[in-house]
Formats: structure tokens, C-alpha cells, sequence
């Protein structure tokens, strides 16, 4: 029987003020952390300083005042990470500072080169964009989905998730079937089910580079029984011989820190899996 105690409450995927699309700094964050009694917290806001979508995205964001294309925002951004380890230290709360970066295969030197000499925690890949169309945008999803079949997205998507996995740059990689977001509410179920064979070159070549799986707990909050990626995607990841898991709420308002995350643990121990910890982009813990 599996057990249903919680080792450790921790979340890897946090969004403070620094992401365009999120609200609450860095130490507002930390004190909800305390606050629902989260172990660890691990930063994670979005990293889109090259990309393509200059016009449509605003990048680093302090404060709440805009800090389009900065060049020393990630000094900022260490800087305030780390006077919250200091300061919540004695409190046990493990503050880690990390990155969620969106992979194009076209600025994939620039995107390597802008993160090196960062000392990260975890570095977490992500596709959200598909020809530079945001998939995940309520504003943008129906421009891509109306001209592509269900089959033609999940090819596309999977395409391009294998670049970014290709690239080595990732220490895991984020919400493996985000296409899910509104491809379920447009395509209906066929959307869940195409990953049969798509995914397995991916889910290989993960194994092959060391690269890790989330458990991403956002999906929950959209009504979903299911996590990110799906219980299928999930489970053939595992048979495949991934070996490292996090969970993270994808939070982007302090309300949902740690959201759900007890319920992405409880699949994790369902199906045997152990959820890890990193620091200096190397597993620290394992639970």
C-alpha cells in the first residue's frame, strides 16, 4: 500500500515579479513559504531575454516596473535570492535560485551564453511557443491552433521539445504536455492520446543526457484530474529509465505557492516515483 505521508513539501516552479505574467516578490513569497509550512522553495521566473517575441513579450519585470532587456536583472535577481537565504535560514525554509528558460533552436548559443557564469540552483527548460505563437496565451493559443490539426500540433510540439533537450542546457524539463492548456478544450480528448510514439525519442534522449521529468501541479488548479505531463506520459517516462523528478506548482501569484503539490507528491508515490531536490544544478536530495 502506498503510504500518504509527505516526506518533504517543497515547489520548483515559482514565478516572483521578476516573470512578466506574475505578481509578489521574492520575500513576499517566502513568507507564504513559511506560512503553509513549504520546506524548500525554488525560484523559477521565466527567461526570455532573447527571444523573438521582443514586440509581444515584456521581459524581466522588478517590482512590478518594467525592466525591458536589462542586461543586470539576473544580478538582481541573485542578489535578492540571496539575502532571503540569509534571511530565512534560521527559519528552515531552503531558499534555491533557479530559471525557467523557453528553448527557440535558433538562439540557442545566446540563450547558453546568457546563462553561463549564473551560479543556478536548477535550470528548468520549457517550449511554450511555436512559431513564435504562444500556445499557452489565451490571446494567441487560437492563431496557431486554428490552422493545425491535433496530430500537427503534438508533431510540432514534440519537434521542437526534442531540440531543447538536444541542446543539454536543462536540468529537467517543464510540463512535458503543456499543449494540453487549451489544446484539450479545442481538439478534445484526441489531444491527450498523440503522444504515443512522439514522445518516445524525447523521453530516450532525456534518459541519454540526465536530463529530469516535472511533475507540474498547474494542471490541477485547471481542473484537470491529471498532472503535467499525464499519467501516461508519466509512467512511459519512468519505463523509459528517467530517473529525476521535481514538482512545482507553476505558480505566478503567491496564493498558489505550493498549490496542489501535495496531490503531484501523491502521484509520485503512487506509481513509485522519488521527487528530488538540486543545488548547484546537481541532485541534492531525493524523497
Amino acid at each position: 500500500m502506498i503510504s500518504r505521508v509527505i516526506q518533504m513539501f517543497v515547489d520548483y516552479h515559482v514565478h516572483p515579479d521578476y516573470s512578466d505574467d506574475a505578481e509578489g516578490t521574492i520575500d513576499e513569497y517566502c513568507r507564504r513559504a513559511l506560512a503553509i509550512g513549504l520546506d524548500e522553495i525554488c525560484f523559477t521566473t521565466h527567461h526570455d531575454i532573447y527571444s523573438p517575441r521582443r514586440g509581444i513579450d515584456m521581459v524581466a519585470k522588478v517590482r512590478r516596473r518594467l525592466k525591458k532587456m536589462n542586461p543586470n536583472w539576473l544580478e538582481s535577481y541573485f542578489d535578492e535570492i540571496d539575502r532571503a537565504r540569509k534571511t530565512y535560514l534560521e527559519s528552515g525554509l531552503k531558499v534555491k535560485m533557479g530559471v525557467e528558460v523557453d528553448y527557440y533552436t535558433d538562439l540557442e548559443d545566446e540563450i547558453r551564453n546568457d546563462l553561463s557564469g549564473y551560479p543556478f540552483d536548477y535550470i528548468l527548460g520549457s517550449v511554450h511557443c511555436l512559431d513564435h505563437i504562444c500556445i499557452t496565451h489565451p490571446k494567441e493559443y487560437l492563431k496557431y491552433f486554428k490552422d493545425r490539426t491535433a496530430s500537427e500540433l503534438c508533431e510540432e510540439y514534440y519537434s521542437a521539445l526534442k531540440e531543447a533537450v538536444r541542446s543539454g542546457i536543462f536540468d529537467v524539463m517543464a510540463h512535458l504536455d503543456i499543449y494540453r492548456w487549451y489544446g484539450t478544450e479545442y481538439y478534445g480528448e484526441e489531444a491527450l492520446s498523440l503522444y504515443y510514439g512522439l514522445a518516445d525519442p524525447i523521453l530516450d534522449l532525456m534518459v541519454k543526457k540526465g536530463i529530469g521529468l516535472e511533475i507540474n501541479a498547474s494542471a490541477f488548479r485547471r481542473g484537470d484530474n491529471e498532472p503535467y505531463p499525464s499519467i501516461g506520459l508519466l509512467k512511459k517516462g519512468m519505463q523509459k529509465g528517467i530517473k529525476v523528478f521535481t514538482v512545482g506548482s507553476d505558480c505566478h501569484r503567491i496564493t498558489d505557492l505550493g498549490r496542489d503539490i501535495k496531490r503531484a507528491l501523491y502521484v509520485a508515490q503512487k506509481f513509485g516515483i522519488s521527487v528530488h531536490t538540486f543545488s548547484q544544478r546537481q541532485v541534492e536530495r531525493t524523497f
